[in-house]
């Protein structure tokens, strides 16, 4: 059977208020901070590993915050690629860092181990 990928967004608790300091708050703020990803795994399981409960499946980066839900609304499924899947991953980045009821916890666009161009200026 062929792999495919999916593109998916999570929302996580890593709210935060920018100030002077840029310091991370606790607190609840309008905005959802938003990670978003690929995987070649079903979205649950990622969401899954990315809080740590299966073995062997690296979880998300803490700089990113602990995954609190997916947003389905997002998640695209059936690219035949990494490579396409992260070009549609890049998109959806800039869409939702664009978005004022979002806020990426990603700073830069996401890249993928190997590739040096890509058809975007993110």
């Amino acid at each position: 059977m062929e792999k495919k990928w999916t593109v998916y967004v999570m929302q996580t608790d890593k709210n935060f208020l920018k100030s002077k300091k840029n310091t991370y708050l606790n607190e609840t703020v309008v905005k959802k901070a938003v990670y978003v990803g690929i995987t070649s795994k079903t979205v649950e399981a990622r969401f899954l590993a990315h809080n740590g409960k299966i073995e062997g499946l690296r979880g998300l980066k803490k700089k990113y915050g602990k995954p609190l839900m997916i947003l389905e609304e997002f998640t695209k499924e059936g690219f035949k690629s990494r490579y396409d899947a992260n070009d549609y991953e890049r998109f959806l980045w800039n869409q939702l860092k664009n978005d004022s009821r979002y806020l990426t916890v990603q700073k830069t666009a996401p890249t993928e181990r190997g590739r040096k161009k890509y058809s975007d200026n993110f």
